[in-house]
């Protein structure tokens, strides 16, 4: 019975090597979870819930499945594959379809510039408060996966596998239905609870008028944190970077310098971008 098992490590043990493959050579045993947004156009690295608690279903099901075919394999006479029941098909459909809804509600408000480019963690916000969808639906997400690998200890215990036409243990009504209602919340969560960001507001420069080369300072409210893959717009110019002319970049106000390139009477049209949304323009008059 012991040596079934050793058929469930080696499939756990398969699958790692498949996920460090795929993943670019990451050996950490949830690569295949971490998140593939960015800020700035750097990976911010940080472990998706909807993708771990698929993970970890994947990974419950896989070694299930492989340890009783293990065992029967060795043991008994009829050595057909086991089945897999309803109620863990549907669980596993949950998980798959969470992950998958998660991720396309991220990418269609992020498109839309209704949310951060920045996610958030496995257990955290996108600005780094506890999130409780995420945490309820892991925390019953852990409990629902020990208790069947229990039932699964148990099953191969009681030598159930030997029977024709074996089926792998069920998952439990009862948690079928809490894990349900937890992905269920943690998907209604994103849907209505995000955090939809204000419009930036430019409120005033300082100052208004100079030559090329003036220290221009943009005033305003929502212009972003941190600048990330924002920019300052100089009528059609944007200003990125230092060798474009930003000096600093806050969430409330921008220092710039206005380019050498300028001609005197130019009437320029600065205006903020962030976050797929731009604001208002104010002019700028070189003199």
């Amino acid at each position: 019975m012991t040596e079934g098992y050793l058929f469930g490590l080696g499939a756990v043990l398969l699958f790692w090597v498949f996920s460090f493959v795929v993943t670019g050579g990451k050996l950490a045993p949830w690569a295949l979870a971490v998140s593939e947004s960015t800020v700035g156009g750097q990976s911010q690295g940080v472990v998706s819930a909807s993708k771990f608690q698929a993970l970890l279903w994947t990974l419950t099901t896989l070694f299930a499945y492989a340890s009783v075919f293990g065992a029967r394999l060795l043991e008994a006479p009829d050595v057909s594959t086991p089945s897999i029941p309803i109620n863990l098909l549907v669980l596993m459909g949950l998980s798959a379809a969470t992950a998958v809804g998660a991720k396309g509600v991220a990418v269609s408000y992020k498109a839309q510039g209704l949310v951060s480019e920045r996610s958030g963690g496995l257990t955290t916000t996108p600005s780094g408060d506890a999130d409780l969808t995420k945490t309820q639906m892991l925390v019953w997400t852990f409990i629902a996966a020990a208790i069947y690998l229990l039932t699964v200890v148990r099953f191969m215990a009681t030598k159930s596998y030997l029977a024709a036409g074996v089926t792998l243990p069920d998952v439990d009504g009862t948690l079928l239905v809490l894990m349900g209602a937890s992905q269920g919340t943690y998907i209604g969560g994103k849907l209505v609870s995000r955090d939809v960001l204000a419009k930036p507001d430019l409120k005033s420069l300082l100052p208004l008028k100079g030559p090329a080369g003036t220290a221009l300072t943009l005033l305003g409210d929502s212009l972003g944190d941190t600048q990330g893959t924002n920019f300052v717009l100089l009528d059609d110019r944007t200003v990125r970077s230092a060798a474009d002319g930003l000096v600093s970049w806050a969430d409330g106000q921008i220092r710039i310098t206005i380019p050498a390139t300028v001609r005197t009477g130019d009437r320029i049209a600065v205006g903020v971008y962030r976050d797929g949304e731009t604001s208002s323009r104010l002019f700028f008059e070189v003199t």
